[in-house]
């Protein structure tokens, strides 16, 4: 008996816990749960029914029409997100109705009848096509389009209700208006050419502040071109709501194409323009003695020094500008040679430097010398007369030749301390600078 017991007990215990629910078997996640729909013209706030509704979510759609009373029920994965849309002959929404989370409750729907609306838009000249028509409902876009070629542009299906109407084609003026939508109106719209004045400004972004580009060519489409005044600005007329393609240029400048919009209103446009990339080699000397150097300064398109540039004689590289834009190329023959600079991309012209031997320049100016000190001693040349002076014979012409011999001998011996000094000139500029100072303080005094 107490056998028998035991046995019943077990059987009773195994059946309580196969009926019992586990803890991986809480909540299924095929559970639904019913929406209550209430359909309502929000115009008469009647509900309506044999409505037609169509209920989607992710995986799954189903069509529900409204009973008599206006609701239909209908079945959904619980927290699902539900979107409702109208498919019916009499009854549209603009938007569909939307439910972030799907859980048992009642909603209701607004739907109204279906209308439509035909828009003519016109100028002073006739029909305007490519005109943009929109319709919006309490600052929302309902729908939107353009004109055909006939200026004409149809909405196609909306819900009946009182709409803003807006119409704008670049050039002209909007044109904003209330309608009311109701079966099939057609609605005509003149609207109006415009333009309005704009500020354009070009500066050079080199400088702080920015400096003004004057006689810069500011290029518009469909406007044409006008040219920037001394203060970098010009004032075109520019047509209303629309986008235009600028283009500004100016010689020795980049150009820069921008696209901009314009509105109902003044407004100004700034564009900052930059000189094109260029380098400039100045040589100091035009002659140098063979195995002597010359001095070389190099400058950007603005003026500056241009440190760490390439400087090349005769195509090969020979130095490298320091930060203030200088350096020194040895000349080892004679003959013409051409200096180049090149950095940041671009190449300066060529500048030419003679290198001159010792036999040629220098040769001229000694024989010169030697010929004036011969005759300021006396010495005769053959066929001269014995008993006459050189001085009183030839005087003008014996001291025209030793000036000119001087003069060569100084100018020689002056190329050649130049040559071992380069800056020799920018020193000898400054000296004089400090001399004519002193000289200002010594009057003041």
């Amino acid at each position: 008996m107490q056998r028998t017991a035991l046995i019943v007990a077990v059987v009773v215990l195994t059946a309580s816990l196969a009926g019992a629910p586990g803890p991986a078997s809480a909540q299924s996640n095929d559970e639904l749960v019913t929406l209550t729909i209430e359909v309502v013209n929000p115009s008469s706030n009647q509900r309506l029914g044999d409505v037609t509704l169509v209920v989607s979510w992710d995986g799954g759609q189903e069509r529900v029409t409204t009973a008599s009373n206006g609701q239909a029920l209908v079945d959904v994965p619980e927290a699902a997100s539900v979107e409702i849309t109208t498919d019916d002959d009499q009854y549209t929404r603009n938007a569909p109705y939307r439910i972030r989370v799907a859980t048992e409750r009642s909603h209701t729907i607004e739907v109204s009848r279906k209308a439509d609306l035909d828009v003519v838009v016109t100028d002073a000249e006739g029909t305007v096509s490519d005109a943009r028509v929109t319709l919006a409902q309490d600052g929302i876009e309902v729908v939107t389009g353009r004109t055909d070629d006939e200026g004409r542009y149809q909405s196609g299906t909306v819900a009946q209700g009182e709409y803003t109407l807006s119409v704008v084609k670049p050039g002209y003026y909007r044109t904003t208006r209330t309608v009311i939508v109701a079966g099939s109106p057609e609605e005509r719209v003149s609207i109006e050419r415009g333009r309005v004045d704009y500020d354009v400004i070009v500066e050079d972004p080199r400088f702080d502040p920015a400096e003004p580009v004057a006689a810069a060519t500011v290029s518009i489409e469909g406007v044409g071109e006008v040219t920037t005044d001394d203060n970098g600005a010009a004032t075109p007329l520019l047509p209303v709501n629309s986008r235009l393609e600028v283009t500004v240029s100016k010689e020795g400048y980049g150009t820069i194409t921008e696209t901009v919009t314009t509105t109902e209103s003044e407004g100004s446009l700034v564009f900052e323009l930059s000189r094109e990339p260029s380098l400039s080699l100045t040589a100091v000397n035009e002659r140098v003695v063979v195995g002597e150097v010359v001095p070389v300064e190099v400058t950007d398109a603005y003026g500056d020094p241009a440190a760490g540039v390439t400087v090349r004689l005769d195509g090969e590289a020979v130095a490298q500008t320091d930060e203030n834009g200088r350096a020194t190329v040895r000349i080892e023959s004679a003959g013409d040679h051409e200096l180049t600079a090149r950095g940041q991309g671009v190449t300066s012209e060529a500048v030419s430097v003679r290198g001159v031997g010792e036999g040629g320049e220098t040769a001229t100016a000694d024989a010169q010398r030697t010929e004036a000190e011969e005759t300021a001693t006396g010495t005769t040349a053959p066929g001269d007369d014995a008993g006459s002076s050189p001085l009183t014979t030839f005087g003008p012409v014996v001291l025209v030749l030793l000036l000119v011999a001087v003069g060569a001998a100084y100018l020689y011996q002056r190329r050649r301390a130049d040559a071992s000094n380069p800056w020799a000139d920018e020193e000898e500029e400054e000296a004089d600078a400090d001399a004519s100072e002193t000289g200002d303080d010594e009057e003041q005094w």
